[in-house]
């Protein structure tokens, strides 16, 4: 849905909270659904809705959460933040690789 994917770009994308929170936390990759680089990750992970916001695991490339469609910033931000409170998997943020040769 070109709307929604719109919609996100933005408002959500846009919004100081969600960015601080996926800058921290996430690295954030778009793509449009027709590029060969979005083809070949859905191809790993099929989508039958669109505009779609995963969280991969970046150890083992399985996709651990799906969000489809549009969601405003205050919901983002509470999903994103209650994926962060049940999992544990380190440092991913612009930061990772510096933090982890130190």
């Amino acid at each position: 849905n070109e709307v929604a994917s719109k919609q996100l770009n933005r408002d959500t994308w846009t919004d100081r909270a969600v960015q601080q929170t996926v800058a921290s936390h996430f690295l954030f990759w778009q793509h449009n659904g027709d590029s060969p680089p979005a083809k070949k990750y859905l191809g790993q992970h099929p989508a039958k809705e669109w505009p779609v916001v995963d969280i991969v695991d970046p150890r083992t490339g399985k996709r651990l959460n799906r969000i489809s469609g549009y969601m405003a910033p205050e919901r983002m931000q509470e999903v994103l933040s209650r994926f962060l409170a049940s999992h544990t998997w380190g440092n991913t943020g612009p930061d990772a690789r510096l933090q982890d040769t130190i």
